[in-house]
């Protein structure tokens, strides 16, 4: 185990990997539906209430990638948008590279309500909605 990175596993680590790839089928396809309807509300959600922000279609992942260029390609506007005045936590596209200027990437494998909350604050303090 230590070549995948687990040095030094707990007593229950091992029979839990063991039950996550041999008995875990069904509880998988029910959370690839879960984060697929996630994905669908963001959507949504983004179109309604912030339709200048433009969702990367994820390929395999929870992670959602949002061009947020129609407000800002600097940073630190996403910054005091999002951390200072929503409250809200987000990873910002300039950790991932020079590339990433005006992006942030969004983790949606969480429950429907804490996405809709953070959500709900980023569009109250929406800079274009002003």
């Amino acid at each position: 185990m230590l070549q995948a990175g687990i040095h030094n596993p707990t007593f229950f680590s091992v029979p839990a990997l063991e039950a996550a790839y041999t008995s875990c089928e069904e509880w998988l396809t029910a959370l690839q539906g879960y984060i697929k309807d996630n994905i669908a509300f963001t959507k949504q959600y983004i179109a309604e209430h912030m339709p200048e922000l433009k969702i990367i279609e994820p390929e395999g992942t929870y992670l959602l990638w949002i061009d947020c260029w129609a407000v800002s390609r600097r940073e630190s506007d996403l910054v005091d948008w999002i951390q200072e005045k929503a409250r809200v936590s987000v990873s910002y596209g300039t950790s991932f590279g020079s590339g990433g200027e005006g992006f942030i990437r969004v983790n949606i494998a969480a429950p429907r309500g804490i996405i809709q909350e953070g959500l709900a604050r980023m569009a109250s303090a929406y800079p274009l909605n002003r």
